[in-house]
């Protein structure tokens, strides 16, 4: 095994992908790994994934910090997820349900430069290739009706 990568076995349509230890999941840009919650092994199956919106706090913006205390200790993906959907030979495996969404996979969540938390999220780019990409998302900042947090289910 090696600590801190993805690693894949293809079998048939079945992939078995093991998510580890936070090595190797640096932040880019001066941004820092606050938290990580490490997952064990699963086979991916976009089945087993749900996606949950953010509950409306009295402000009428969603609260992300409600939501991230809410679903404290269940299996949150987390950027090792991200980085293996990321992979060009596995963005076949993101599904369709996802296309016009940020997903936000918060099991991992960092911090910036100057100390706010955030959380890496998954999207189409809206330029004109359209092809998935990732980008920082400032916990406080998720409020928008099309960010999803990504769980995994039982």
């Amino acid at each position: 095994m090696i600590p801190g990568s993805v690693l894949e076995a293809v079998y048939g349509s079945t992939v078995h992908c093991e998510v580890e230890c936070q090595i190797g999941l640096e932040g880019h840009d001066g941004y820092k790994v606050h938290s990580h919650k490490t997952m064990k092994p699963f086979e991916w199956d976009e089945s087993r994934v749900s996606l949950h919106a953010p509950a409306i706090d009295n402000t009428g913006r969603n609260n992300c910090h409600g939501l991230l205390q809410e679903f404290e200790g269940k299996p949150l993906l987390n950027a090792r997820v991200l980085q293996f959907l990321m992979y060009s030979w596995n963005r076949d495996r993101i599904p369709i349900a996802w296309d016009n969404l940020h997903v936000v996979f918060a099991g991992t969540i960092y911090r910036d430069p100057g100390g706010l938390l955030c959380v890496r999220v998954m999207f189409r780019s809206s330029r004109g290739n359209h092809l998935w990409d990732w980008d920082y998302a400032y916990v406080d900042d998720i409020y928008l009706p099309d960010h999803m947090i990504a769980v995994l289910a039982g």
